[in-house]
């Protein structure tokens, strides 16, 4: 199979389209068990805001896949490492050391997203709606997919496959999907090492000393080993600090970016400064 093919065969597979009639059958199952139980979940003008945004995301990944996989096979083509699928055992420790590879990777970008404000410009869509609900999952500025992967190529430098990497991509990516919900409480003994609804609501709270937390991706290890993991209680109010007013999915989108635009070009800054402002720390540490 040459590279050419594998690209049209990644640019629309199968497999996204059975996950997109997934995620509309557990969105639309969301809403109807929601008006039963009479909890008030989703808001129409954030709920199509959610979607469409969504759309941008899905178009951009499909657009930039083949190049990235083109990278992605560049960087193989030179990796460090060489491993072997058979027999079965060692095809166990490969998939295992990726899967875990991909989490981590996905917790560091996350956090990369949570510090440095161009990033959280990025990822800002995600968190300022004020619902909890599956819809939010697919919330977010299509640009961050693009970003995220010139750190992923780290994966098949060090000696994994890129399909593998894509696979095992997708596969932390949709886990993010039911882990957005208020219908779903506390799993027992899955709450101390998983990724669960509870765990991730606290990701999304607006209350101070919440913030920044929980950032993993299918595991919460990661939050646990490097001091960002929370856990509360208390009734969760959702979305950010000085939230914004609108569900424009420009303004939902960009709004950071423009007043970062605002900032950065006021007279007398030194280049530093301006740097600081579009790379640096968040003001006042909201996230």
């Amino acid at each position: 199979m040459t590279v050419l093919e594998i690209i049209k065969g990644q640019a629309a597979r199968m497999d996204q389209v059975i996950m997109i009639v997934f995620f509309v059958s557990f969105i639309l199952g969301e809403m109807v068990i929601s008006s039963f139980r009479t909890v008030k979940l989703y808001a129409t003008k954030d709920t199509i805001t959610n979607l469409f945004l969504a759309v941008l995301t899905f178009i951009s990944i499909a657009s930039v896949k083949g190049g990235v996989f083109i990278m992605f096979d560049f960087l193989y083509d030179h990796r460090l490492f060489t491993f072997t699928k058979e027999p079965w055992y060692l095809a166990v420790v490969y998939w295992s050391l990726l899967f875990l590879f991909n989490d981590f990777m996905f917790y560091v970008f996350h956090w990369i997203a949570h510090k440095s404000r161009f990033f959280w410009a990025l990822h800002v869509a995600h968190h300022n709606s004020k619902e909890y609900n599956f819809t939010v999952s697919i919330r977010g500025l299509f640009l961050l997919q693009v970003f995220k992967f010139p750190l992923w190529g780290i994966m098949p430098y060090f000696g994994f496959e890129p399909l593998d990497v894509f696979f095992t991509d997708s596969i932390v990516y949709f886990y993010q999907f039911w882990v957005h919900t208020k219908l779903i409480g506390k799993l027992g003994f899955l709450e101390n090492f998983m990724q669960t609804p509870v765990n991730h609501s606290v990701h999304h709270s607006k209350n101070p000393n919440l913030l920044n937390k929980n950032l993993g991706g299918v595991f919460i290890i990661w939050d646990k080993m490097f001091g960002t993991y929370a856990e509360t209680d208390k009734p969760i109010e959702y979305g950010i600090p000085n939230n914004i007013e609108t569900q424009n999915p420009w303004v939902v989108g960009m709004h950071e970016f423009l007043v970062i635009w605002r900032e950065v070009k006021q007279p007398g800054l030194t280049l530093k400064q301006r740097f600081d402002i579009v790379f640096g720390d968040l003001p006042f540490r909201k996230y």
